[in-house]
């Protein structure tokens, strides 16, 4: 229910970002540039709420009986620990640092004056899709453990 959609629209947020990174792209009479790279933005950390959705409400109604816990389950959580998920929001929070450091040199290098919105979106924008996409995977990381913990 949750996980198709949200890989879904990851990709197409993904795929607009790839396409408009380099500048805008002409589809027919109609340009795409920058606003469409915002709601491609929009698209990925949607798409990945509802995929980090999916993986809990899954995780739950196993834990809880809901649903029979399938073979692959045990093979899952002796390799997918919480230190991994930490690790790889750490890596897009610290992706998402590194651009917006990128972009505040650029802005300096203009003497913090006027920045065209065109150039400075195609940083800030990805930069703030990685920051957040990497706190929801260490906040949904931490959850993930806490539901596979044991209960009294």
């Amino acid at each position: 229910l949750f996980l198709y959609p949200g890989l879904a629209l990851m990709l197409i947020g993904t795929a607009i970002h790839v396409l408009l990174l380099p500048g805008p792209f002409q589809l027919g009479a109609t340009q795409l540039d920058v606003h469409t790279l915002l709601y491609g933005g929009g698209l990925i950390l949607v798409g990945a709420q509802g995929v980090f959705f999916a993986v809990l409400s899954s995780i739950f109604a196993i834990a809880e009986g809901l649903v029979p816990e399938p073979p692959q389950a045990k093979r899952w959580f002796q390799t997918i620990r919480l230190e991994h998920g930490v690790i790889a929001g750490v890596v897009l929070v610290l992706l998402g640092v590194a651009g917006t450091v990128w972009a505040m040199s650029a802005w300096a290098s203009r003497g913090f004056g006027p920045y065209q919105p065109h150039d400075a979106m195609r940083i800030v924008v990805p930069s703030v899709v990685l920051l957040a996409l990497g706190a929801q995977t260490i906040f949904s990381s931490f959850f993930l453990s806490l539901l596979g913990m044991k209960r009294r």
